[in-house]
């Protein structure tokens, strides 16, 4: 009787141990997904005013002369908006020179103009 005694309290302790682990496994909360973020940072937007002296349509660039008399170049795009004359900026190449604000990103030679405002030219 005592060996049955030894096997009845060997398997309740056995039992116990496994009942014990899954009650902690089933009170850990489950593990979470941490959500992926990706951060894009774009260019700040640049402001750039003075004369617009050309327009080149095939390089698809525009140049500014500032107050400072130094000629800026940009680029532009399908999405560069124009507002205050023509309605897109191969319409301003037979208005030249007009007085200009340009919206851009960029720098140096990447600068691309987002929007260009066309101004009454100051006396």
């Amino acid at each position: 009787m005592s060996i049955t005694r030894a096997f009845i309290v060997a398997g309740a302790a056995a039992l116990a141990t496994v009942l014990g682990s899954s009650q902690a496994l089933a009170q850990e909360p489950p593990p979470t997904r941490t959500p992926v973020l990706r951060i894009v940072q774009s260019s700040p937007v640049t402001t750039l005013e003075g004369e617009l002296v050309r327009v080149d349509t095939m390089a698809r660039m525009i140049v500014v002369k500032t107050a400072d008399g130094k000629e800026e170049q940009l680029a532009y795009t399908d999405s560069t908006k124009v507002s205050g004359a023509q309605k897109s900026v191969a319409g301003l190449a037979n208005t030249t020179p007009t007085h200009v604000s340009v919206r851009f990103t960029g720098s140096g030679s990447n600068r691309v103009a987002t929007e260009i405002t066309v101004r009454e030219a100051k006396s």
